[in-house]
């Protein structure tokens, strides 16, 4: 179902191909979600909540010493939060429960760093600001892989403000600059120089990203890009993708659509 939604994004999709079947209600500051279409929000405190099919509260995870600045839902059974205030991260299990105790990155002298993503074999990924580096890392703390310096890559610094894993393949975003893409151990691979966001969701060869309030998907094979034309008037502050929904984050609400049973 997932191939085709974004195959699906990728034709002549109008606003009447999606039905709104859900929504939520509260103040958010991102949401993530995972491949069996479970929904995360980091809130207005720092904290997590987790949403069912319904989009009711399952699970949540309130801790007043963790404020949660990043989540990486991409292993829904072993959940990836990291702390930018503290530069610490740890694991949570399915119901959002710490299942690691916290890591700290100034331990292993990587004291600046704005995002984290999963990996796979118990590692994560980090871009050490002040080395201008990706970095593997093992939960001890370990590095197992690097990218080298970026500015022998970029020609420049880079402040990248998302990470992200997928397929064997590893984004590092920066606003300005655009979205940076590396192999599994760190290779430099490509520079996608028309992306300006802040995050990206990446299915396929699809990178979806938010930019202008509007929903884009760039195919990253033909490089070109396609409006995701949704039912939403108001200008979307933040989306996820997963099964055959889409989850779009509103001022007050978050708003979840299904393709319509016409398409």
């Amino acid at each position: 179902m997932l191939v085709y939604l974004i195959s699906f994004l990728l034709s002549a999709v109008t606003p009447s191909s999606f039905l709104q079947s859900d929504v939520h209600y509260g103040e958010f500051k991102s949401i993530y979600s995972d491949n069996f279409g479970v929904l995360y929000c980091i809130g207005q405190k720092d904290g997590v909540i987790k949403l069912g099919e319904k989009m009711d509260t399952s699970f949540t995870f309130e801790n007043q010493s963790f404020a949660v600045s990043h989540i990486d839902v991409s292993n829904p059974l072993k959940i990836l939060v990291y702390n930018n205030y503290q530069n610490i991260v740890q694991y949570l299990d399915r119901t959002l429960s710490d299942m690691s105790g916290v890591i700290r990155l100034d331990d292993v002298n990587i004291s600046s760093v704005n995002s984290v993503a999963a990996s796979r074999d118990n590692t994560f990924w980090v871009f050490d600001q002040n080395n201008q580096e990706l970095k593997k890392l093992t939960v001890s703390g370990v590095e197992v892989d690097s990218s080298g310096s970026m500015l022998s890559i970029a020609g420049k610094n880079i402040d990248p403000c998302f990470l992200k894993e997928s397929n064997s393949r590893v984004y590092l975003v920066d606003s300005v600059q655009g979205v940076f893409q590396f192999d599994h151990l760190g290779s430099f691979l490509f520079h996608f120089k028309t992306i300006q966001t802040k995050k990206i969701v990446v299915k396929g060869d699809q990178i979806m990203f938010l930019t202008g309030g509007k929903v884009r998907v760039l195919n990253t094979i033909l490089l070109e890009q396609n409006v995701l034309e949704l039912p939403v008037q108001e200008n979307i502050l933040d989306f996820a993708v997963s099964k055959n929904s889409i989850f779009v984050l509103l001022e007050d609400r978050i708003l979840k659509f299904v393709l319509s049973k016409n398409n």
